[in-house]
């Protein structure tokens, strides 16, 4: 058998001949070699510190779905981007700038107001269905977007400024909805006081996508040049890619809170089987479109007894 002193380590057990001060200094170099690996900064910059056990366990998948429905959005901003600017004339020698300066500042402004007009009916809802909200948002992105894809085509004057204006307006109430609900998210994420450590790791994320995308749409807008026909055909892709991206992302998320959608999946089940419902169960029983429709119609006061219990079955259980 070997002989020397035995040095108990986490990951094994090592026998030194040698002072235990070689030891240390052995162990000092790799720890220092490990902290500036290339998987190690990787980490430290787009990871909560304690990765995996700070955060929850869905996490990850999230945050792949939520970059990934990011860089869908940046690509298509170019597009879109590009289509208001032809529809305001710029590149033409008619084209005044004094006008397209006004139609994009009446543009801003009626998006600013319908906003503030959308946050007056659907503000107090958004923590108790963040998820719903978040998914609500990133569909009304899209139609935003599709409205400034379709400006153009609408022709000069009141028609251009009315489609641009409510494609304003619709990304708009996407960014103050996706920012009411992503507070809610991130607190969710946080497990060990880290919310702003967890909120600076989202920042960090989206500035690499913001990065990569500034180098794949100057790509993206080089090889379509100014065929109209080859960008619809990319932005409808990138649309459905972000759908699925925001779905998927949305459908992962596992609360442990109730609001009522999930109060009412936990008793039903529980009258049906005398059992509970784990969050993850519930999570995958959740109808994502229904909360944000029953917000919007308001509350209401009384239910017929069929509706609470259609079976005798169940009423002889509430007895």
């Amino acid at each position: 058998p070997r002989r020397g002193t035995i040095i108990a380590t986490e990951d094994d057990i090592e026998y030194l001949d040698g002072p235990v001060e070689n030891y240390i200094r052995r162990t000092a170099t790799k720890s220092r070699a490990a902290k500036f690996s290339p998987l190690a900064v990787l980490r430290a910059v787009f990871l909560p510190a304690g990765y995996p056990a700070s955060v929850r366990p869905e996490y990850l998948r999230f945050q792949a779905y939520d970059t990934l429905q990011a860089a869908c959005s940046y690509l298509r901003n170019i597009l879109t981007t590009s289509a208001i600017l032809r529809g305001a004339g710029v590149g033409e020698e008619a084209a005044s700038p004094m006008a397209a300066a006004l139609a994009w500042v009446l543009r801003d402004g009626f998006g600013m107001f319908g906003s503030l007009v959308f946050s007056y009916f659907a503000g107090s809802n958004f923590d108790w269905n963040c998820k719903e909200w978040r998914l609500f948002a990133d569909v009304i992105n899209d139609v935003g977007l599709t409205l400034d894809m379709l400006a153009p085509l609408a022709g000069r004057g009141t028609g251009f400024m009315l489609v641009a204006a409510v494609g304003a307006c619709c990304k708009t109430i996407c960014g103050m909805t996706a920012g009411a609900t992503r507070a809610s998210i991130t607190a969710h994420f946080a497990l060990e006081g880290n919310l702003a450590d967890v909120s600076a790791k989202e920042g960090a994320q989206e500035t690499a996508v913001t990065l990569v995308g500034l180098v794949a749409g100057a790509a993206v807008a080089r090889a379509l040049g100014e065929s109209e026909v080859l960008a619809w055909v990319v932005f409808v892709g990138l649309t459905l890619l972000h759908v699925w991206a925001n779905w998927h992302g949305v459908g992962a998320l596992t609360f442990s809170w109730l609001n009522t959608q999930r109060a009412v999946l936990v008793c039903r089940h529980w009258v049906e089987t005398g059992e509970a419902l784990t969050p993850a169960e519930c999570a995958a029983r959740e109808r994502l479109w229904r909360p944000p429709l029953l917000a919007l119609r308001g509350p209401r006061l009384g239910v017929r007894l069929g509706d609470v219990c259609p079976t005798p079955s169940m009423l002889r259980n509430l007895t």
